[in-house]
């Protein structure tokens, strides 16, 4: 793709933004804009010329990608520039996959491995979405390619050790059914069919009827079939949330102990060290992580200003986070970020990320917060902790 292409430039500046407003960078940012570049292309298209597209997984992406699609959102106003017309939902939504995907850590390959292929009829984001969950479903299984369904032959059996598609195959040979986004229960079967087929391996962890035998010895049981799909359910959730961690919630990361008022700090240094003072007491970050934010700012300009007066200090998790955690420091007098009156900072939101999700659901709540403009100016203006830790509740349900 030319790098003249006011499309491909747009990509670049969308993947700058998100990383600047999801508080995460990728290893590879050029790789990611093109991979973006490739999606936007077909959809700018449509956008432009009002062709519809139905996106018939929008309200299960804005339920359980609720966070990234808070964010996606925000960056639309770039592409509505471009298009001089607005973004559909349907189309954020594609986009919002895409972006999910790209934040799902790939598996390192490895001999023992085995290997897989995606099938799907076509759309680069549904294929890696579907990619990234099978990577982090599978630790043993390395999806070595996704192709469409024109690109499809039978040969591919012979190939890989399996084939997951998200379509039907008019073949006789196995292969699994997979969705871009699968629910708890599906990704429970899927679990269990591949493990035992691929594997031999008849369940993962727990054994469903040695499990049921011991429970009818002790128990009556009322709704045999509703009970084993529960622990199907449980079988999955106990093999992600290992990996996944929890998400806190706002109000977890920004408490009595992190939040911070001062009147007046002399240098834009110095305030991004003072905010991030009660991450280094609680040993969430070390000392380097604070050097790392404010040499991001040197560096990079002051793309850490997402609103007026409001600024998010960020670095690289593996400059010096130990868990993740957010603190605030509210000024009653601006501090000017690289000594230019351009960009006055008023508030200071330091994120420390461990992984590129864990603090996303905290992240979009402070997004949503934000968006409003009275709720920014309450912020600035207010002089009481206990009105700051209200407006935090507010925002910090599900």
């Amino acid at each position: 793709q030319p790098a003249h292409d006011p499309l491909y430039q747009l990509c670049e500046k969308l993947v700058f933004e998100f990383e600047s407003r999801a508080c995460i960078t990728f290893p590879r940012r050029r790789e990611v804009a093109e991979s973006l570049y490739r999606h936007l292309k077909p959809a700018y298209f449509r956008m432009k010329y009002r062709i519809p597209i139905h996106n018939p997984l929008l309200s299960k992406i804005k339920k359980e990608h609720k966070e990234l699609f808070t964010i996606v959102q925000k960056l639309m106003r770039h592409l509505e520039a471009l298009l001089n017309k607005p973004v559909p939902e349907e189309e954020i939504g594609f986009i919002t996959i895409h972006f999910g995907a790209l934040l799902e850590q790939p598996v390192q390959s490895g001999s023992s491995k085995k290997t897989a292929v995606v099938i799907c009829p076509s759309g680069v984001s549904s294929s890696l979405m579907v990619r990234r969950q099978l990577e982090s479903l599978f630790s043993e299984i390395v999806v070595e390619k996704a192709m469409s369904l024109q690109e499809f032959t039978p040969d591919v059996f012979d190939r890989y050790d399996a084939v997951f598609s998200t379509v039907e195959l008019k073949t006789k040979k196995r292969y699994y059914m997979v969705g871009p986004l699968m629910t708890p229960a599906e990704k429970s079967r899927l679990v269990n069919e591949v493990y035992r087929e691929l594997f031999g391996v008849k369940q993962k962890e727990l054994l469903t009827d040695e499990f049921l035998h011991i429970l009818k010895k002790h128990a009556n049981i009322i709704d045999e079939k509703g009970l084993r799909e529960a622990l199907e359910n449980i079988v999955f959730i106990q093999k992600v949330t290992e990996t996944r961690g929890k998400r806190p919630v706002l109000k977890d990361l920004l408490t009595d102990e992190t939040i911070q008022m001062a009147d007046q700090i002399k240098s834009w240094e110095e305030a991004i060290q003072t905010a991030a003072k009660p991450l280094l007491d609680k040993e969430v970050i070390l000392k380097e992580y604070t050097d790392a934010m404010i040499d991001n700012v040197k560096k990079m300009g002051p793309y850490m200003i997402i609103g007026p007066e409001i600024a998010v200090p960020h670095a690289r998790p593996e400059k010096g986070v130990r868990k993740v955690g957010m603190s605030l420091l509210k000024l009653k007098e601006p501090v000017y970020f690289l000594d230019d009156e351009q960009y006055p900072v008023r508030l200071l939101f330091c994120i420390a990320a461990v992984d590129h999700t864990t603090h996303l659901k905290a992240l979009s709540q402070l997004t949503r917060l934000l968006s409003n403009k009275e709720n920014q100016d309450s912020l600035k203006e207010t002089e009481s902790l206990d009105h700051i830790k209200r407006l935090i509740e507010a925002y910090s349900s599900n």
